[in-house]
């Protein structure tokens, strides 16, 4: 680990660690409409102080770590990679100034399975502006395109790297990513990333009890960093604490879509702060 990196020290924390909230969520809430605003890292620009103030309240909840609002910012990296750039730098800045202490992680959701990164490197302008944020997340992916996608965006920079895999249980009853890959299947992809963590945020048709086994699937393969974002199917108080306690062992808690405030402190502090 490089010490001088802020997300590596800081998981270097037996934990837990809290994350933040889904910014999506929030922005609804707050008067966002797809149809009427478009993505919501067009609010970066358009309306930054409702963005902010989603970063603030979460920081006020104790959250160490804030993911930048740019969950559909990916394909622009290619399309409008300039546009992209002035976006994310401003998602970066937005997040960074509700705590300048805090981790800010750079977090792009998935394209299409069949969409592959360009040949080339990623724009300059775009590298440089991405190598300001302390670390790269790519959360609610599926498909093992995800390590080309990760290594695109990492470059040679040697970024810090997170994978968050979005999980369904299957008619058959296996429990796998949307594309079909088992937990040590996703576990697999971020040891070939070099990813510095690996995890899971929401799913589909997932209960509590689906979350308490992806959890300790994952925990059997993977001992460094566990990402834990579920959505409103999170464990009750209690449910990921172990007889002896070691579950919530370098553990990074947060939320996920429908996890509001509410949910968030009625069900996750308590594993954190008792």
């Amino acid at each position: 680990m490089n010490p001088s990196n802020p997300l590596q020290t800081l998981l270097q924390a037996k934990g837990p660690l809290v994350g933040d909230g889904p910014m999506g969520t929030e922005l609804l809430r707050l008067g966002w409409s797809l149809p009427l605003h478009g993505s919501t890292h067009l609010w970066n620009c358009t309306h930054p102080e409702l963005v902010q103030a989603v970063h603030q309240q979460w920081a006020g909840s104790g959250a160490q770590l804030h993911r930048t609002n740019t969950f559909s910012l990916l394909p622009e990296f290619t399309q409008n990679p300039n546009g992209a750039a002035k976006n994310l730098c401003q998602a970066i800045t937005l997040a960074r100034k509700v705590d300048p202490k805090a981790v800010v992680v750079a977090a792009f959701g998935p394209v299409s399975p069949n969409q592959d990164p360009p040949k080339g490197p990623l724009p300059g302008l775009l590298a440089e502006t991405l190598f300001q944020a302390d670390g790269i997340l790519l959360e609610t992916w599926s498909h093992p395109h995800v390590v080309d996608w990760a290594r695109w965006l990492v470059g040679d920079r040697a970024q810090p790297l997170i994978l968050s895999g979005c999980f369904r249980r299957f008619p058959q009853g296996n429990l796998a990513t949307l594309g079909g890959l088992s937990p040590s299947d996703w576990v697999q992809l971020a040891k070939d990333a070099r990813a510095l963590a690996v995890g899971y945020n929401c799913g589909l048709e997932l209960t509590s009890k689906d979350i308490l086994i992806l959890h300790a699937e994952m925990r059997k393969e993977w001992t460094g960093p566990l990402w834990c974002f579920p959505g409103p199917e999170f464990p009750k108080k209690g449910g990921l604490i172990s007889d002896k306690g070691t579950q919530l062992e370098k553990t990074i808690i947060g939320g996920c879509c429908g996890v509001d405030l509410a949910t968030f402190r009625q069900r996750i502090p308590w594993a954190i702060f008792e």
